[in-house]
């Protein structure tokens, strides 16, 4: 199996420790975002002749303690969508859980 990776090719059955590398790299939410952006980042900057970065701060990670403070989380995310008034039952939403 080959997984290409900006113009190169990584045989996973030749490289198992750059495999594993990859693979605990892509648990980590905090790394697996901060590509993204950055990725996209420079993807918008050269198709726009632009320099500079897109967002500040948009990702921070919290710890949430308690049963009551990981409700109130989840009421505050999957009622967005009504509170937009995208949607005028929670329900409706496509991607509600």
């Amino acid at each position: 199996m080959n997984i290409i990776k900006e113009k190169t090719i990584l045989n996973i059955n030749n490289e198992p420790e750059r495999c594993a590398k990859i693979a605990e790299q892509l648990t980590d939410i905090s790394f697996f975002m901060r590509q993204i952006y950055q990725k996209f980042t420079y993807y918008i900057n050269r198709t726009h002749n632009r320099r500079g970065i897109l967002w500040a701060e948009r990702f921070k990670s919290s710890i949430i303690e308690g049963e009551n403070a990981l409700w109130s989380c989840v009421k505050y995310i999957e009622l967005n969508p009504l509170r937009a008034k995208m949607i005028s039952e929670p329900a409706d939403y496509r991607f509600s859980t």
